[in-house]
């Protein structure tokens, strides 16, 4: 068996070091291929434990631009290399996605005949209390506004059947999972703990965790936006049995929110056209021994 591993990291490489040698323990057999697409989104370390590391490609990138868009050009990369690989795993750097779920995601999308995109579903987070009860109300606001489950991150297994479609899906590199979802593609889930981080402090703070929720919802800005549409509908109705209701201000409050999305979606699809991705790509290095 042949893995393919894809990694964002943003000044991480103790941790990454520790997340390597955690891998390399659960696969010791000589039987499975295990390659590294390593993304530097914009880190100031040196990589210098990298440089010892077999079957690796080092992506650098000329400035940090978030870890969707470095996990779409990793997957860009990977699939038009000469990489050689039967299943794509999707992970972080940091310790949090545990490596032990692997072989069970694999069993999982074996189980679905490899059809599937297999997602690791948190169950257990290390956050703190605020923090959990901010990222509950988003999860409901977005089972609310889409009619769809987050409970989700990037950690997930993919394979090779299936990368050339998951390439194509739009916005991709502004949320992964919600443009997976999104998607007409089939997803199954295996339950897992969100695991501590090995070092140092996560980035998803409270303004991260902000604009990670909104552009998760924005990719549903079509569905959100009917869904909108149709309670502004209801409540005319209901305001003007009562006397409240006022016509030109609907009407304007409306033609604003609309125009909004419209000028926001249209810049995000220039964004993420994968035709831009190599514009962000300062150099790459590959070790093989």
């Amino acid at each position: 068996m042949k893995i393919c591993f894809v990694i964002p990291m943003y000044n991480d490489e103790v941790n990454l070091k520790k997340l390597y040698i955690k891998i390399k323990k659960k696969f010791p057999s000589k039987k499975i291929d295990l390659y590294f697409v390593v993304i530097n989104d914009g880190s100031k370390d040196k990589f210098n434990y990298l440089k010892s590391i077999s079957n690796l490609r080092l992506i650098n990138l000329k400035f940090n631009v978030g870890s969707q868009k470095a996990i779409q050009i990793g997957i860009n990369y990977a699939l038009k290399s000469d990489i050689m690989f039967e299943y794509m795993i999707i992970m972080d750097s940091d310790g949090e996605d545990d490596p032990k779920y692997i072989l069970p995601m694999i069993k999982k999308s074996k189980n679905e005949k490899n059809k599937a995109v297999i997602f690791a579903s948190r169950r257990k987070r290390n956050e703190s209390i605020f923090f959990k009860f901010l990222y509950n109300v988003y999860k409901i606001m977005f089972k609310v506004f889409t009619w769809k489950s987050m409970d989700v991150g990037n950690f997930s297994i993919i394979h090779k059947n299936l990368i050339k479609e998951i390439i194509k899906i739009p916005n991709l590199g502004m949320h992964f999972s919600a443009s997976i979802i999104h998607s007409k593609m089939k997803i199954e889930k295996v339950t897992s703990d969100k695991s501590e981080r090995y070092s140092g402090v996560s980035k998803m703070n409270y303004k991260n965790l902000f604009f990670h929720a909104f552009k998760s919802l924005f990719i549903f800005r079509k569905k959100i936006s009917l869904n909108l549409f149709f309670l502004f509908f209801l409540f005319s109705i209901i305001f003007n049995f009562f006397g409240f209701y006022n016509l030109k201000l609907t009407s304007i409050f409306l033609t604003f929110i609309f125009f909004i999305i419209f000028v926001i979606s249209n810049y995000i699809q220039i964004l993420n056209d994968r035709n831009y991705l190599k514009n962000y790509v300062k150099n790459t290095k590959s070790s093989s021994k």
